[in-house]
């Protein structure tokens, strides 16, 4: 199997990944033999603005071929690059039967948009008491009920966006439905799961679309 045949197999794994994750995660594939465009597959790329096409930094390629570094330790050293752009990344080193680096999956989600989401929803609580907060953990009915609060709020936040706009979301253009997805990235409300769906129902547009969008804002 040659190491071309090996990165092939990881391919799947990024569209199985990003809609397991959701969009709120970047997921790439880069193949190390091509280093002038080492991204072969990449699912919501509009969280480091890449593209198929794009490659690593310089820096990143030659510490992965040069410094002999275990998967370990490159990815202290991922992490640490990514999290000064305020990019949580976790990334897999693919190798060949030689042990040599032939490819990297990455998993990439921006931090300060997946921490203002977190405060978002502990927002949601905030109020309640610790005998209420007991009271719904013990009861799967009340669990089903905040989840329906988590969709009701998100449907909110759908809605105020699309009342600032004064087209309505059936006769508006591409370019004003990407607008509107760009606002709703902006407040951080992909990162729950079951928004995409929300989205495309709203903006009379696919789910595939709304993900189309996403990767080109």
């Amino acid at each position: 199997m040659s190491n071309k045949d090996i990165i092939k197999l990881f391919e799947p794994f990024v569209g199985f990944l990003s809609g397991a994750f959701g969009s709120g995660f970047e997921i790439v594939l880069h193949d190390l033999s091509k280093p002038d465009n080492t991204i072969v597959a990449i699912r919501n790329g509009h969280i480091t603005d890449r593209k198929v096409g794009d490659t690593l930094s310089n820096l990143t390629l030659r510490v992965l071929n040069e410094n002999n570094l275990s998967d370990n330790e490159f990815r202290k050293y991922q992490e640490e690059a990514f999290f000064r752009k305020g990019i949580d990344s976790y990334n897999y080193v693919i190798r060949d039967f030689n042990d040599k680096p032939i490819g990297l999956v990455g998993i990439n989600c921006n931090s300060k948009m997946l921490n203002e989401t977190k405060d978002f929803i502990n927002s949601i609580f905030a109020n309640k008491s610790v005998d209420e907060v007991d009271k719904n953990t013990n009861s799967n009915n009340n669990i089903s009920d905040d989840k329906d609060s988590f969709i009701t709020l998100a449907e909110s936040i759908i809605d105020g966006v699309l009342l600032e706009s004064d087209v309505k979301p059936e006769r508006m253009n591409t370019e004003e439905k990407k607008n509107i997805v760009k606002k709703l990235s902006e407040k951080g409300v992909f990162q729950l799961k079951g928004v995409i769906e929300s989205v495309a129902d709203k903006l009379h547009v696919s789910e595939v679309t709304v993900y189309r969008y996403l990767n080109n804002i």
